[in-house]
């Protein structure tokens, strides 16, 4: 329970400097952070100014991770 509860704090530290209303789909778990959203410029130049590491997925997304963190642009 209490890796939930920081994750939820980290969840709200990255909510400061991207906008969680970009996303439809935010989860967090005990295991990692995964934000889900369309793809929008910003987020993306965000990401990256943050230092997540873009890959593109088996599936086509662009995705941006940095160890907990997961962000999936379709």
């Amino acid at each position: 329970m209490k890796s939930k509860k920081n994750n939820l704090r980290r969840l709200n530290t990255l909510g400061k400097a991207i906008d969680l209303n970009d996303f439809y789909s935010v989860t967090f778990t005990n295991t990692g952070i995964v934000l889900q959203g369309y793809f929008k410029k910003e987020v993306a130049k965000t990401a990256v100014y943050l230092r997540f590491k873009p890959e593109i997925s088996k599936n086509g997304y662009l995705e941006f991770n940095r160890g907990l963190y997961t962000i999936v642009l379709t």
